[in-house]
Protein backbone atom coordinates (compact mmCIF):
# COMPACT_ATOMS: atom_id res chain seq x y z
CA UNK A 1 0.00 0.00 0.00
CA UNK A 2 1.10 3.57 -1.15
CA UNK A 3 0.44 5.97 2.04
CA UNK A 4 -0.86 9.25 1.87
CA UNK A 5 -0.68 10.67 5.75
CA UNK A 6 0.31 9.01 8.83
CA UNK A 7 0.20 9.65 12.42
CA UNK A 8 1.18 8.28 15.19
CA UNK A 9 -1.42 6.28 17.16
CA UNK A 10 -1.45 4.04 19.84
CA UNK A 11 1.23 1.77 20.02
CA UNK A 12 1.68 2.38 15.95
CA UNK A 13 0.62 4.55 13.49
CA UNK A 14 -2.85 5.49 11.69
CA UNK A 15 -2.33 6.10 7.78
CA UNK A 16 -4.43 7.38 5.03
CA UNK A 17 -3.58 5.68 1.75
CA UNK A 18 -3.56 7.22 -1.70
CA UNK A 19 -7.34 5.44 -2.21
CA UNK A 20 -8.13 6.98 0.93
CA UNK A 21 -8.37 4.28 2.76
CA UNK A 22 -8.18 4.69 6.95
CA UNK A 23 -5.61 2.23 7.80
CA UNK A 24 -4.06 1.42 11.13
CA UNK A 25 -0.58 -0.31 11.67
CA UNK A 26 0.12 -1.95 14.81
CA UNK A 27 3.75 -2.25 16.35
CA UNK A 28 4.60 -6.28 16.36
CA UNK A 29 1.86 -6.96 13.82
CA UNK A 30 2.87 -7.41 9.70
CA UNK A 31 -0.49 -5.97 8.13
CA UNK A 32 -2.08 -2.86 8.19
CA UNK A 33 -6.19 -3.51 8.75
CA UNK A 34 -8.65 -1.07 8.01
CA UNK A 35 -9.89 0.96 10.25
CA UNK A 36 -13.85 1.68 10.84
CA UNK A 37 -14.33 5.12 10.82
CA UNK A 38 -17.67 7.47 10.00
CA UNK A 39 -16.14 10.36 8.40
CA UNK A 40 -17.14 13.67 6.97
CA UNK A 41 -18.51 13.50 3.06
CA UNK A 42 -14.91 14.05 1.05
CA UNK A 43 -12.89 14.25 4.72
CA UNK A 44 -10.63 11.52 3.61
CA UNK A 45 -9.20 12.83 0.31
CA UNK A 46 -9.65 16.49 1.39
CA UNK A 47 -7.22 15.77 4.60
CA UNK A 48 -3.85 17.20 4.36
CA UNK A 49 -2.51 16.40 8.04
CA UNK A 50 -4.20 14.89 11.18
CA UNK A 51 -3.09 14.00 14.76
CA UNK A 52 -4.25 11.91 18.22
CA UNK A 53 -4.65 13.79 20.33
CA UNK A 54 -5.87 11.75 24.10
CA UNK A 55 -8.48 9.49 22.79
CA UNK A 56 -9.36 12.03 19.88
CA UNK A 57 -8.03 11.84 16.33
CA UNK A 58 -8.01 15.57 14.47
CA UNK A 59 -8.68 15.96 10.99
CA UNK A 60 -7.66 18.94 8.91
CA UNK A 61 -9.53 19.28 5.86
CA UNK A 62 -8.40 23.03 4.38
CA UNK A 63 -10.34 22.32 1.32
CA UNK A 64 -14.04 22.14 3.46
CA UNK A 65 -12.79 24.99 5.84
CA UNK A 66 -13.07 22.71 9.10
CA UNK A 67 -11.05 20.57 11.22
CA UNK A 68 -12.90 17.38 11.67
CA UNK A 69 -12.46 15.60 15.83
CA UNK A 70 -13.30 11.68 15.81
CA UNK A 71 -13.38 10.07 19.55
CA UNK A 72 -11.61 6.36 19.16
CA UNK A 73 -13.54 3.72 20.47
CA UNK A 74 -11.90 0.30 21.70
CA UNK A 75 -8.37 1.70 20.60
CA UNK A 76 -9.07 1.13 16.98
CA UNK A 77 -11.86 2.47 15.98
CA UNK A 78 -13.15 6.16 14.97
CA UNK A 79 -16.49 7.91 15.91
CA UNK A 80 -18.69 9.94 14.09
CA UNK A 81 -16.74 13.23 12.42
CA UNK A 82 -17.84 16.17 14.41
CA UNK A 83 -16.62 19.36 13.38
CA UNK A 84 -14.32 21.02 15.66
CA UNK A 85 -14.31 24.96 14.46
CA UNK A 86 -16.81 26.63 15.73
CA UNK A 87 -17.23 29.99 14.10
CA UNK A 88 -16.20 30.20 10.54
CA UNK A 89 -12.75 30.69 10.07
CA UNK A 90 -11.18 30.54 6.41
CA UNK A 91 -8.35 27.84 6.67
CA UNK A 92 -7.85 26.84 2.96
CA UNK A 93 -3.97 27.31 3.07
CA UNK A 94 -3.42 25.16 6.31
CA UNK A 95 -0.82 22.51 5.76
CA UNK A 96 -0.63 21.29 9.20
CA UNK A 97 -2.00 20.56 12.40
CA UNK A 98 -0.46 20.09 16.01
CA UNK A 99 -2.84 20.15 19.29
CA UNK A 100 -1.51 20.13 22.96
CA UNK A 101 -5.54 21.05 24.22
CA UNK A 102 -5.82 23.60 21.74
CA UNK A 103 -5.29 23.43 18.52
CA UNK A 104 -2.38 25.55 16.43
CA UNK A 105 -1.91 25.65 12.55
CA UNK A 106 0.32 25.87 10.19
CA UNK A 107 0.03 28.34 6.68
CA UNK A 108 2.77 28.95 4.57
CA UNK A 109 3.85 32.16 6.07
CA UNK A 110 1.61 32.39 9.71
CA UNK A 111 0.55 30.00 12.73
CA UNK A 112 -2.57 30.12 13.47
CA UNK A 113 -3.95 29.00 17.33
CA UNK A 114 -7.67 28.14 18.41
CA UNK A 115 -9.27 27.16 21.50
CA UNK A 116 -12.65 25.34 21.73
CA UNK A 117 -13.21 26.12 18.12
CA UNK A 118 -12.58 29.95 18.57
CA UNK A 119 -9.76 31.63 16.88
CA UNK A 120 -7.09 32.97 19.30
CA UNK A 121 -5.12 36.12 17.67
CA UNK A 122 -1.30 35.79 18.04
CA UNK A 123 1.57 38.32 17.70
CA UNK A 124 4.23 36.82 15.95
CA UNK A 125 6.70 39.87 15.35
CA UNK A 126 9.50 38.05 17.44
CA UNK A 127 10.43 35.95 14.22
CA UNK A 128 12.93 37.47 12.36
CA UNK A 129 12.37 37.55 9.26
CA UNK A 130 8.85 36.88 9.37
CA UNK A 131 7.77 33.31 8.25
CA UNK A 132 8.27 32.22 3.96
CA UNK A 133 6.45 29.14 3.95
CA UNK A 134 5.72 27.13 6.63
CA UNK A 135 5.55 23.74 6.03
CA UNK A 136 5.15 21.53 9.73
CA UNK A 137 4.34 22.48 13.26
CA UNK A 138 5.41 20.69 16.56
CA UNK A 139 4.17 20.83 20.21
CA UNK A 140 2.50 18.85 23.07
CA UNK A 141 0.77 19.20 25.89
CA UNK A 142 4.09 18.36 28.39
CA UNK A 143 6.55 20.94 26.57
CA UNK A 144 6.56 24.60 26.67
CA UNK A 145 7.63 25.29 23.08
CA UNK A 146 6.61 25.31 19.83
CA UNK A 147 8.65 24.66 17.10
CA UNK A 148 7.67 25.46 13.28
CA UNK A 149 9.22 24.05 10.30
CA UNK A 150 10.19 26.98 7.91
CA UNK A 151 11.06 25.52 4.41
CA UNK A 152 11.21 28.69 2.64
CA UNK A 153 14.24 28.97 4.95
CA UNK A 154 15.43 26.24 5.75
CA UNK A 155 15.10 26.64 9.42
CA UNK A 156 13.46 25.80 12.35
CA UNK A 157 12.13 28.19 14.69
CA UNK A 158 11.29 27.78 18.38
CA UNK A 159 8.67 29.98 20.53
CA UNK A 160 7.62 29.97 23.73
CA UNK A 161 3.96 28.60 23.21
CA UNK A 162 2.34 31.24 26.40
CA UNK A 163 3.63 34.41 25.48
CA UNK A 164 5.41 33.23 21.75
CA UNK A 165 8.87 34.62 22.14
CA UNK A 166 11.56 33.15 20.30
CA UNK A 167 13.56 31.31 21.87
CA UNK A 168 16.01 29.99 19.07
CA UNK A 169 16.20 28.69 15.41
CA UNK A 170 17.78 26.45 14.08
CA UNK A 171 19.16 26.43 10.04
CA UNK A 172 20.67 23.94 8.05
CA UNK A 173 19.82 23.40 4.00
CA UNK A 174 18.00 19.78 4.51
CA UNK A 175 14.96 21.89 6.60
CA UNK A 176 14.56 23.63 2.69
CA UNK A 177 13.51 19.81 2.02
CA UNK A 178 11.97 18.38 4.76
CA UNK A 179 8.38 17.48 4.84
CA UNK A 180 7.68 17.22 8.68
CA UNK A 181 9.67 17.74 11.80
CA UNK A 182 8.85 15.59 14.76
CA UNK A 183 11.23 16.33 18.58
CA UNK A 184 12.04 14.29 21.34
CA UNK A 185 10.49 16.19 24.22
CA UNK A 186 13.11 15.33 26.96
CA UNK A 187 16.20 15.70 24.87
CA UNK A 188 14.88 18.55 22.20
CA UNK A 189 16.56 16.80 19.46
CA UNK A 190 14.95 17.32 16.16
Amino acid sequence: RELRLATPFSNGFLAIDTQNTLLRFKEGETEFEIVSANTAEGEAQSAVNFVQYGERIYVLTPLKNQIFRHQVILDKDLGPATPWLSEASDIASAVSISVDSTVWLAEPTRLRHFDRGTEISLDLSSIDPPLLNLRDIWTSTDHNFIYLLDIGLGRVVVLQKDNLAFIRQYTQDAFKTATSISVDAKTELL
